[in-house]
């Protein structure tokens, strides 16, 4: 029992230490089983020379960016309308689908047990990533007041999600998401720490000990931890979505073939997945002629009022949404009619709307972050400070919430 005791008294002082270098409250944490000289998201990895063939415009150093861009827009459909990119990304990423981020996690200990979960007569290595003053990506939810222009750096923070859970402090583990925008992030050698193999077993049994294991980290909190767990995040990517090359392969060429059908809706909600707005709008247009399908006219109306935001058309982004009574909107329309009032610099119609759209659906984490863009906008900062609190469950992570609370008081300051 001492030399157990001796044995872990051992690694938490090493734990210590890296803790004191790189504090939870400025850095998040990754593990790998053997030493890497960089981190690469899976979508980045290689794959068949035959794969990257059916890539429209191919170009010699975006293979993996084009191929993950278009995996993720074959997901879109399946997400409520006007989904962002980078929502419909971290969700793939979250239950394990390649996308060009990395994860990282808040909790040194769960990146610990995957530092030590493999390969147990090689080096294994901590990585340390400082997000203190890393952008998020600039969207209306996503970074305080929505800044247009965010500095440019090798990566960005995509999302910080709550996912999973551990017992280590009564603290549950959160996944980060880092995009890199190269593709890959190079791992200085300063912002690294060695894990030896020879230590590996003894990592793994404190590890354990402190309930930190493949089935609380995957399977939802351990009988013993405190506090009531909150439900993972809602699932939407489909169940069709590829595992292998031949199933990407076929998928990929089968939204090429809606691409060029006939019936112009279908083509139109293909080039809105992608990112392509102006041919989307042409399609949906199309839809007045007399000899279009008919369609259901509120998702008609959903796809162009989204189309128009994205192509910051605001005013008719707005026309478009009050064709339908406000007594059939949902928690989509009310959050697209908050984003045109808020570029349109209507900041009290964008609170109401955008508060509206928290009550319809409190789940959707991007309602709350954007009532706190608002309501700074709006000068209404105690309120901001409230949704604050209430926004990414990341939120409970030291450096998100001083980050988010350190902007809206810097803006109390400035409006004084």
């Amino acid at each position: 029992m001492v030399l157990s005791l001796t044995r872990y008294a051992k690694i938490e002082k090493i734990i210590a230490g890296w803790e004191e270098e790189f504090p939870s409250d400025a850095y998040v944490y990754r593990g790998q089983s053997r030493i890497y000289s960089s981190g690469t998201g899976a979508a980045y990895r290689r794959v068949p020379s035959t794969l990257l063939r059916i890539l429209p415009d191919k170009k010699k150093d975006c293979d993996m960016k084009e191929l993950e861009a278009r995996l993720v827009s074959c997901e879109l459909p399946h997400f409520p309308p006007h989904t962002s990119f980078f929502e419909a990304r971290t969700e793939a990423r979250h239950v394990g689908h390649p996308t060009g981020c990395i994860d990282f996690s808040n909790n040194i200990l769960a990146a610990l047990y995957f530092a030590c979960s493999n390969h147990d007569q090689l080096h294994g290595e901590l990585l340390f990533l400082n997000i203190s003053d890393m952008p998020f990506v600039p969207a209306l939810g996503q970074d305080l007041l929505a800044a247009p222009a965010l500095p440019q750096g090798d990566t960005i923070v995509v999302e910080a999600s709550h996912t999973e859970y551990s017992a280590y402090l009564h603290s549950r583990q959160s996944s980060v998401l880092a995009l890199p925008q190269t593709g890959y992030i190079d791992f200085d050698k300063s912002h690294t720490r060695r894990v030896f193999a020879g230590n590996k077993s003894l990592f793994k049994d404190y590890l354990e000990a402190n309930y930190i294991s493949k089935r609380t980290l995957n399977a939802g909190p351990p009988p013993r931890e405190a506090g009531k767990a909150r439900p993972r995040i809602q699932r939407r990517i489909s169940e069709g979505f590829p595992r292998n090359y031949e199933d990407i392969e076929r998928l990929l060429r089968h939204h090429d073939d809606l691409v060029r059908s006939s019936d112009p809706y279908e083509s139109g909600k293909e080039y809105y997945c992608r990112g392509e707005y102006e041919k989307a709008l042409e399609c949906f247009y199309a839809m007045a002629q007399p000899s279009s399908p008919s369609r259901p006219s509120r998702e008609l109306n959903l796809f162009l009022a989204s189309t128009y935001l994205h192509l910051c058309q605001y005013q008719r982004a707005l026309a478009q949404l009050k064709q339908l009574p406000q007594s059939a909107w949902s928690d989509v329309e009310y959050f697209m009619a908050a984003e045109g009032s808020f570029y349109l610099g209507d900041t009290k119609a964008a609170l109401s709307n955008i508060e509206r759209a928290r009550n319809e659906n409190p789940n959707r984490p991007i309602y709350h972050r954007a009532l706190v863009s608002i309501a700074v906008k709006a000068n209404d900062y105690d309120l901001a400070e409230v949704a604050a609190g209430k926004s990414f469950s990341s939120s409970r992570n030291l450096w998100d919430s001083r980050r988010l609370l350190a902007e809206i008081a810097r803006q109390r300051k400035k409006a004084k």
